[in-house]
């Protein structure tokens, strides 16, 4: 089994700007974390069960879907979006 992208530091780069905060949105950023199952294999075993015996997977953000205001990229905001980034991939690392 493998998981990569856990321990990513996010930067900037990784979301789009915006002029300002979009309707509806209480904060100056916005980051979108997934994790996409590359290759997985399911097997049934004697008696019924089911196991995953591989499983590959890879935590990143969805920079489509992740954004900042541009006149709020401080060290401050971007540190508590890597704290967003890090739950994220703690719940899904405990899901794999």
């Amino acid at each position: 089994m493998a998981i990569t992208g856990f321990n990513r530091a996010v930067g900037w780069s990784n979301f789009g700007t915006v002029r300002s905060r979009p309707p509806g949105e209480g904060e100056d950023a916005k980051i979108t974390v997934r994790a996409r199952p590359l290759t997985w294999a399911v097997v049934e075993s004697r008696d019924g069960d089911w196991t995953i015996p591989s499983v590959q997977m890879t935590i990143s953000v969805s920079r489509a879907e992740s954004w900042a205001v541009r006149d709020s990229q401080t060290d401050d905001l971007l540190h508590h979006e890597q704290g967003h980034f890090d739950i994220s991939a703690l719940g899904f690392r405990g899901l794999y």
